[in-house]
């Protein structure tokens, strides 16, 4: 599994975090963009790093997923696109469905909780496809360096912090697409 799979979860938020910026301006400008709850939920996404032989998963393969800090990549990129898209529904007004989906975050979560044993496991099973057992073991040593376990151990944290860095670049990046359209509207 290449290192850069741990940055996944960054990389989903800030590219919703993008889309967000992009959306065509409303009389919803002055929202609140506060990322607190998100925060908040980022900094309550505990991960610990435990011996190999002790990770869920009943095969090398699954294994590997669960050390690579897989789980918590999926939780951390489902909490900010989830609440990327709350925030863009507010931006578009419409508070209702907004409302309701930031009610039921805590389902979502239970939901992702439920159904993670079985993504690992076909995830596995395509990890098994792909690599040789040989490659396989080989990740589980890289996975278990103790630079690596600091890198998975503080993910979420560091999606957390990254919040406003994404913000800050999606704004940006909105603003030199909605240029670049200016521009093209008037050759």
């Amino acid at each position: 599994m290449p290192v850069s799979l741990n940055f996944r979860a960054t990389s989903a938020g800030l590219f919703c975090l993008f889309l967000a910026a992009c959306q065509p301006p409303t009389k919803k400008d002055a929202l609140d963009v506060s990322f607190d709850e998100l925060s908040d939920q980022l900094g309550s996404i505990e991960v610990k790093a435990v011996p190999f032989d002790e990770l869920a998963g009943n095969t090398r393969a699954e294994k590997l997923l669960y050390q690579a800090g897989v789980v918590n990549q999926t939780k951390t990129a489902m909490l900010v696109i989830f609440d990327t898209q709350i925030k863009t529904m507010r931006m578009a007004g419409n508070e209702e469905m907004a409302d309701q989906l930031s009610a039921n975050r805590s389902l979502l979560m239970a939901a992702l909780d439920e159904e993670m044993p079985s993504m690992i496991a076909d995830a596995g099973r395509l990890y098994e496809k792909y690599l040789t057992p040989e490659e396989i073991e080989r990740l589980i040593v890289l996975h278990t360096d103790p630079a690596m376990q600091k890198m998975i151990v503080n993910q979420p944290k560091l999606s957390r912090d990254m919040l406003p860095v994404g913000e800050a670049f999606g704004m940006r990046a909105g603003a030199r697409y909605e240029k670049a359209l200016r521009e093209k509207a008037a050759e």
